[in-house]
């Protein structure tokens, strides 16, 4: 299995000034439609991934459910704030969380 990783694209110098820098106003420039292969979770081009528009809703509906039926705790630890590559980016410990049904 093949599995890119979007991270150096997106982290790059070259492209992103200090990319390591939250910076969400570098996104405002208004001209996100000039720069569309940005954004490659889905990949892009005629191949580009079938579930481009299923998973987004998918998401949408899962984490909306949740929010309505479930109350939520996230157990920080001290690697929390730290990122993981593979695949994907998430948490070094996991984001471990906690889920209680609410009454």
């Amino acid at each position: 299995m093949i599995i890119p990783s979007c991270y150096p694209a997106l982290h790059d110098p070259e492209v992103y000034r200090e990319p390591e820098v939250y910076d969400p106003e570098r996104w405002i420039t208004g001209d996100a439609e000039s720069k569309t292969k940005n954004w490659l979770v889905f990949g892009a081009g005629p191949h580009d991934c079938l579930a481009r528009k299923y998973v987004p809703l998918q998401m949408a509906s899962m984490i909306g459910k949740a929010a309505l039926e479930l109350d939520w705790k996230h157990h920080a630890t001290p690697k929390s704030e730290e990122i993981r590559v593979f695949a994907t980016l998430f948490p070094e410990d996991e984001c471990p969380l906690v889920f209680t049904r609410r009454p």
